[in-house]
């Protein structure tokens, strides 16, 4: 079963886990009031795929019903009992305005690990020869003219038939030197997150953690990319909006989405 080290406290985190924080996220957007989809979607920060099984499931355990257009919980269960974050030894979850920035962070993390693999496994196995890279370059990704600017998650699309990605490492503006694991005496210096690898999807992101941190605004570097390249002939990598269940956001330090256009994010060759 694929699982993830929580960088945070060092517990591993499986499918059944995750499961399980989904559906709190559900239960405590329900609890207040019953919620149509698009409701819940901003509420629990869940993509579409993942809350729409996820509904469907507590649907079947009548744990929800649909009412009107709405999901509400159906009377009392356990579904209702019970914190699964709590399980998480971490400071990373906190009451302020920015636990939706918490929980979207291990959602960021959940999602790296199952759908992504390592870059080293691009390596070729067997008796397959072994491509030879013909040369290098650098792409530098800016965030331009933001204001409050707490997470992010950028996807870039790539040649993969024809370009390998050697290395990513953080830019400096929401944060650098990103510790291993996070403790009370270094939350403060954020995160920094992937690359996770879908076919031909590049998944990178990062977040400030914590209530008192200073968000960023303006405009700088989020993380530099070196790819390997096997033929003159490849395709640019370029940023993506939404490709299926990957989406490229930036979100504000109250979790609330920060409005993308073709001049905010850039991807651009560097020497």
């Amino acid at each position: 079963m694929p699982q993830i080290i929580c960088p945070n406290c060092g517990m591993t985190i499986n499918l059944e886990k995750r499961r399980k924080i989904d559906f709190y996220l559900i239960k405590k957007a329900t609890e207040a009031k019953p919620r149509t989809f698009t409701e819940l979607l901003h509420e629990t920060k869940l993509s579409r795929r993942t809350l729409s099984v996820r509904l469907k499931e507590l649907c079947a355990k009548k744990v929800l019903v649909k009412k009107d257009g709405k999901y509400q919980l159906n009377g009392n269960n356990s579904f209702s009992k019970g914190n699964p974050l709590k399980e998480l030894p971490c400071t990373l979850i906190g009451g302020n305005k920015r636990e939706g920035i918490s929980l979207i962070l291990i959602g960021l993390l959940l999602t790296s690990a199952f759908l992504g693999y390592a870059v080293a496994m691009l390596v070729p196995k067997g008796s397959e020869p072994e491509p030879k890279i013909l040369g290098t370059f650098k792409m530098a990704l800016y965030v331009n003219n933001v204001e409050d600017l707490y997470a992010w998650q950028v996807i870039i699309k790539y040649d993969s038939q024809n370009l390998e990605l050697i290395n990513v490492t953080p830019g400096g503006f929401l944060g650098e030197n990103f510790p291993q694991y996070l403790n009370e005496t270094n939350v403060d210096r954020g995160i920094f997150l992937g690359p996770a690898i879908e076919k031909n999807l590049i998944i990178i992101g990062g977040s400030l953690i914590g209530k008192d941190v200073n968000v960023k605004n303006g405009s700088g570097k989020l993380a530099l990319l070196s790819f390997g390249y096997y033929t003159s002939n490849y395709e640019t990598p370029r940023i993506i909006i939404k490709q299926g269940i990957f989406e490229t956001k930036l979100l504000d330090s109250s979790g609330i989405e920060i409005p993308i256009n073709e001049n905010t994010l850039t991807l651009t060759f560097v020497r």
